[in-house]
């Protein structure tokens, strides 16, 4: 999907977020962790999918995680909460807001986030939070950490910076 987007951002485009809590069912080999789902700019071509990063640590440790990006998800996890088919688990919404996009490459995602605060009543996220993600290669990737997720050998990784800032 990054690859059908420009390769800068120079006006304002505002999208949204969410951050969901995955967790699976009592014995299942799959660890939990929180999902950030980023919807790209929008086209004219038919609504995007959501970008998806699957992050092992609690929201107020995510600066300089390293993170596994995941396939493309639908765009109803944006407002959904619940069981997901299949026994993958449940989800729960953490944080819902607009995306102000500064940068996109096949190896950059630049962006700031701006909760919306009846949905998001962490501390954490009542400021602007600077969001950028960097891909890692491989020789990057086995120096820093192992994978928590399933199929993770077939995913990509990427450097999340995190910095909430004062409104």
């Amino acid at each position: 999907m990054l690859g059908n987007q420009s390769e800068n951002i120079s006006r304002k485009i505002l999208t949204q977020f969410a951050i969901l809590r995955h967790e699976y069912p009592a014995g299942d080999l799959r660890r939990d962790h929180w999902d950030l789902l980023l919807e790209p700019p929008k086209t004219t071509a038919e609504a995007p999918l959501l970008l998806c990063f699957a992050i092992q640590a609690p929201v107020a440790e995510w600066n300089g995680s390293l993170v596994q990006k995941l396939p493309d998800h639908r765009r109803l996890y944006l407002h959904y909460e619940g069981p997901i088919s299949n026994d993958r688990g449940f989800v729960q919404r953490i944080a819902t807001g607009e995306i102000d996009w500064r940068e996109i490459t096949e190896d950059t995602l630049r962006c700031n986030l701006k909760c919306a605060p009846a949905n998001s009543p962490s501390e954490w996220c009542q400021e602007s939070i600077r969001c950028e993600l960097r891909k890692k290669t491989i020789a990057q990737f086995t120096e820093e950490g192992d994978g928590f997720h399933p199929n993770g050998e077939n995913l990509e990784w990427w450097k999340l910076e995190w910095r909430p800032q004062s409104l």
